[in-house]
């Protein structure tokens, strides 16, 4: 099965940003939003993000997926941009990740403030 490319592309940029290559299939890989928590962690270093929960009760995997989301409403992605917490915990829209990955490389190129690399 061929991934689409966009989401191989976000898969890159997210390894290349946070140091760390996946492991496991895209969805896999982020639900439980651990790797999302360290992609912001690592876009803005001097913000003192909380580190992620890692255990593996399920809501609060689901809360580093929504403090992911707030980082990128902070960086000024729209609303219209971002995922919603089940499309990525219960792996129902890996193509909304996707696209919210995709606006935040675009929303961080813009505002001039992190130095990429760039989806």
């Amino acid at each position: 099965e061929r991934r689409p490319r966009r989401a191989s592309q976000a898969q890159h940029w997210v390894e290349q940003v946070t140091g760390t290559v996946f492991s496991r299939r895209f969805g896999e890989e982020l639900r439980d939003g651990v790797l999302l928590v360290d992609l912001a962690a690592a876009i803005a270093p001097g913000d003192d993000i909380k580190p992620p929960y890692e255990g593996r009760v399920p809501y609060r995997r689901v809360e580093n997926i929504a403090r992911f989301l707030a980082f990128c409403r902070d960086r000024g992605v729209a609303g219209a941009d971002l995922f919603d917490t089940v499309d990525l915990a219960e792996l129902k829209d890996l193509g909304a990740v996707v696209r919210c990955l995709v606006a935040l490389s675009a929303a961080l190129r813009k505002a001039g403030a992190f130095a990429g690399p760039f989806l």
